[in-house]
């Protein structure tokens, strides 16, 4: 039964990533976001509750508040905040943020993957 709910969960998640495309050269990379969106599935799915309760405990780091006290143990902080992000980067990939940054609008028929490549065509130009 498992199996038939993350295939069930997978196929949404395809149809959702292919709503997210404009334009042909969303459709062209599409393959590419649903192998990415359908991995993130199957890697969240599978994720030891040590992962996903570290992933919940590093929001700790983010609700410190008072001046200098941000930083409470450089070592642990790091892997809080590393632990906060290798959960992170997964649920984003099941949108249209694959790389952690929202680009600028460089053109307005595509999507933010699209206008990802753009903007780091555009850099390395």
């Amino acid at each position: 039964m498992k199996s038939a709910a993350k295939c069930s969960t997978a196929i949404v998640v395809a149809i959702f990533a292919a709503a997210c495309y404009k334009g042909p050269a969303g459709l062209r990379k599409m393959g590419y976001q649903a192998k990415q969106a359908y991995n993130a599935v199957n890697e969240l799915w599978e994720i030891p509750s040590a992962d996903y309760d570290a992933f919940l405990k590093s929001f700790e780091v983010f609700e410190r508040s008072e001046a200098g006290t941000f930083y409470v143990n450089a070592t642990e902080d790091f892997q809080s905040v590393r632990n906060y992000y290798s959960v992170l980067n997964k649920l984003c990939t099941l949108g249209d943020v694959e790389k952690m940054y929202i680009p600028a609008i460089i053109d307005p028929t595509q999507g933010t993957y699209e206008n990802q490549m753009i903007s780091e065509e555009w850099w390395a130009d």
